[in-house]
């Protein structure tokens, strides 16, 4: 399994999990906007998630000092 499938699968269980309170949200729009809106909920949320992923690498001196 290469990273990028690992990456692939954790966003769509990511995606899983957040899609409860993401329907529950859009029920607060009009219905016309619902569909675009969860689009970019979405959108945001793998945006996150690859920031988090990149940001979470530990720095050299973090390695050596620990």
């Amino acid at each position: 399994m290469t990273k990028e499938d690992c990456c692939t699968k954790e966003i769509k269980e990511i995606l899983v999990l957040f899609e409860p309170k993401i329907r529950k949200t859009l029920l607060q729009t009009a219905v016309q906007d619902r569909e675009d809106l969860a689009q970019e909920m979405r959108l945001k949320l793998i945006e996150k998630y690859r920031n988090i992923q990149f940001n979470k690498a530990p720095k050299f001196w973090d390695l050596v000092n620990f």
